[in-house]
Order: C-alpha cells, then sequence, then structure tokens
C-alpha cells in the first residue's frame, strides 16, 4: 500500500462518516514490533489540536483497524 491509497481511504472514510476533513495529512507507515505487521496511521489536519480525522489501516489487508474524530 502506498502513501496515497492509505490517504485516499481515510478520506472517503472521513467522507462516509461526514466528518471534516481539513489538510495538511500525516501518513506514517510503522509497525508495533521489529518483526510486526506494517499499518499506515494517517491524521488529517496534522498540524493543529482539533478536527483529525485518525484512521489506522493494516499495511497488508487494507482493512481499516480504528478510524475516529477528535473534534476538538
Amino acid at each position: 500500500m502506498t502513501r496515497e491509497e492509505a490517504v485516499n481511504v481515510a478520506r472517503q472514510l472521513a467522507e462516509q462518516n461526514r466528518w471534516t476533513w481539513t489538510e495538511p495529512v500525516r501518513a506514517v507507515r510503522s509497525r508495533r514490533w521489529w518483526f510486526g505487521p506494517a499499518y499506515w496511521r494517517v491524521t488529517s489536519n496534522a498540524t493543529a489540536r482539533g478536527r483529525n480525522v485518525i484512521v489506522t489501516i493494516d499495511d497488508a489487508s487494507r482493512k481499516v483497524m480504528q478510524a475516529k474524530f477528535a473534534p476538538r
């Protein structure tokens, strides 16, 4: 999964839930352990607190592991 694909999944999820999507967006690929499965964490409005859409996506299966909206 590329960064752009992860951002698109998060943006579509935000639109489905009618959450505010604000630029800039931060997308970081990480692992829980040295050898563990990789995942993406996408955060909208990344330079400010509030109006943040935060989505965690499994890199291999492309399934959304967690999604939330932080209004403040």
